[in-house]
């Protein structure tokens, strides 16, 4: 190659398959960790995948963290709450999101809303129809904080977004809920006592990789099939446990 590289590895679904020296089969149903260390030629038993990230946290963060705990008078135990997503389909309904802080409200816990600063009206929406007893983080903490407090929290409710993935990190029990994605893409949490769940039973779904603006058959069932005490269900189980 003109690059001089002498040893190129890429995936075999790859656009540009042709131009790595080293390819190594996408097994679309495994996970992403799976997937990558098959890529860096990695040996790992069945669930020897299951690797953790490693997230060092600086002091600075900790404190930082702290500080918001402090200030917003977070001194019970609380639930995190990720509702958002760059993609709207990925979305699980608010209205539905609603009556699951209900529920974490009336089980003694606080709720905290996770997210970046396009959710930040969520968040505040939110906060104002549960006055007292939901925080709202989004758009205030950077991704590292938003790691440091979640190792704090009992539990995260996510959409297949970012935040289950820091969920991870944090190694807390993450519930993702899959509404036009499935997990069978290879991003679902993996940690100890984290599951996800996803109504199945659409001809349509998955209706892309990411998602869309706007449900393509314009029903959006993969979402609102999705029933809260389904949702409630699963949450008392991981809370209990």
């Amino acid at each position: 190659m003109q690059s001089g590289v002498k040893e190129t590895f890429g995936f075999s679904n790859s656009s540009l398959f042709h131009v790595y020296k080293n390819l190594t089969e996408y097994i679309s149903n495994h996970h992403e960790v799976q997937r990558d260390l098959d890529l860096i030629g990695y040996d790992y038993s069945e669930t020897g995948w299951k690797i953790l990230p490693e997230i060092r946290i600086p002091e600075k963060v900790d404190r930082a963290v702290e500080d918001f705990i402090e200030c917003n008078n977070i001194n019970t135990d609380f639930a995190a709450i990720a509702p958002g997503s760059i993609w709207n389909t990925k979305k699980y309904p608010i209205e539905y999101y609603e009556l699951i802080i209900k529920y974490l409200i009336d089980r003694g816990l606080k709720v905290v809303i996770i997210g970046s600063e396009q959710e930040e009206d969520i968040g505040e929406s939110l906060k104002l129809k549960f006055c007292g007893n939901l925080i709202s983080s989004a758009g205030r903490l950077t991704i590292t904080e938003s790691i440091a407090l979640l190792k704090h929290s009992k539990i995260l409710i996510s959409n297949d977004s970012a935040p289950t993935h820091l969920g991870v990190c944090a190694d807390i029990p993450v519930l993702t809920l899959y509404c036009s994605t499935v997990s069978d893409f290879g991003f679902y949490p993996y940690n100890n006592k984290s599951r996800w769940l996803s109504y199945e039973e659409l001809d349509c779904k998955p209706c892309g990789i990411h998602g869309y603006d706007k449900c393509p058959l314009k029903h959006f069932k993969c979402g609102y099939m999705l029933e809260v005490r389904i949702v409630i269900s699963a949450i008392k189980e991981i809370l209990n446990d």
